[in-house]
């Protein structure tokens, strides 16, 4: 345990490197620490060791198959490689686990807008809405949605409900569109 904790330190302020050995050291003791591989993948992930960091995540998911996390992190490697169906697969099976993770809902939702799947994207996005009204990103990711299915009314609408619009990235475009004002 003192390896474990000592890892979660050096993870907290971002010395990944040095997380990694700690956790490494809790595997070693340990292989089916629970959270000791995720927390390795967590960090390669944050070091942009994508191949890498999967492995770790995979190990999770066999020593703790019910750690929604471990999923959204696989399918998030695999989109980071352009993989966004087996991205969509793996999302499957954590939404099997847990219908209602909006994490989970809006990773699926998100690889649909890039796949520019946008009538699936909005689909996800408003059942993430629905579970956490007060999600900005949502009302954000929506209007792209509407905006490129060239519905601007409804793009405009969904980005009037944004209390911070220029917390946003492209919302000198979204002012223009919507002809608002900060």
């Amino acid at each position: 345990d003192t390896s474990f904790y000592k890892g979660k330190s050096a993870f907290e302020v971002g010395n990944y490197p040095l997380a990694i050995t700690y956790f490494n050291a809790t595997l070693s003791e340990n292989k089916n620490y629970k959270l000791a591989n995720y927390l390795i993948g967590l960090a390669y992930f944050n070091l942009k060791e994508y191949n890498t960091a999967y492995p770790n995540f995979k190990k999770e998911n066999k020593v703790n198959p019910n750690f929604i996390n471990a999923y959204l992190f696989k399918a998030k490697v695999k989109e980071t490689f352009g993989k966004n169906k087996m991205a969509l697969r793996i999302l499957k099976k954590a939404l099997k686990l847990d219908s209602l993770n909006v994490l989970v809902i809006m990773e699926k939702a998100n690889i649909y807008l890039i796949r520019t799947k946008y009538n699936k994207a909005i689909k996800n996005y408003l059942k993430a809405l629905r579970l956490s009204p007060k999600l900005e990103l949502v009302y954000y990711k929506l209007g792209f949605c509407e905006y490129y299915k060239n519905n601007k009314t409804a793009a405009c609408n969904y980005w009037a409900e944004i209390q911070d619009l220029d917390d946003f990235e492209n919302y000198q475009l979204i002012l223009k569109t919507c002809n608002l004002t900060l």
